[in-house]
């Protein structure tokens, strides 16, 4: 056992096999340290992945919370309008008919300057109705109509702003995904 120790060949051969067993060791250790980094790195993408996926459902489900808001006001937008139009075209149908009158407050400028009473020229006398003509009635009654549908207009206008801008509470519970590098 002796002569065992001494041989060089055997020293040589215990060097040679701790020095291939550490480099061979090295390399794996390298080799997995690199996979750990890649597995860290994988699943981090996985979680960002399902975070951004979450997110997006969720901005979904606001989109279609806020499209529906938006049918909902254009369908009523769309009931006051044809209510107006119901209303003016009978209007103008009373007109034509006779059924409805319109006239309008007047005041006779010569009937107080004639009578010579002061209180009278002053203003004091009592207002008179004339009615309009058929075509006065019409205009009035266009554009009466036109200004309805304006306002019916803005206000659909001012109601699906006021849809789209109030937070929803899903909104606000949106996570805050930091970008990708």
């Amino acid at each position: 056992m002796r002569a065992l120790l001494l041989n060089p060949w055997v020293w040589l051969a215990l060097i040679v096999g701790v020095l291939f067993s550490s480099s061979v060791g090295g390399v794996l250790g390298y080799r997995l340290s690199n996979q750990r980094a890649e597995l860290r790195q994988v699943t981090a993408t996985v979680q960002a992945d399902k975070q951004l996926s979450s997110a997006m459902e969720k901005v979904r489900d606001i989109e279609r919370g806020r499209s529906s808001d938006l049918q909902a006001i254009a369908v009523k937008h769309k009931q006051e309008m044809d209510d107006a139009k119901t209303k003016m075209d009978a209007l103008r149908a009373d007109v034509r008919s006779g059924a409805v009158r319109l006239s309008i407050a007047t005041k006779s400028a010569g009937d107080r300057a004639a009578s010579g009473n002061p209180a009278a020229a002053a203003g004091a006398s009592a207002e008179t109705r004339s009615e309009l003509s058929g075509p006065a009635a019409e205009f009035l009654i266009g554009l009466a109509d036109e200004c309805d549908a304006n306002a019916i207009q803005l206000n659909a206008v001012i109601d699906a702003y006021a849809a789209i801008r109030k937070p929803s509470p899903s909104e606000q519970q949106l996570p805050r995904i930091a970008p990708s590098q």
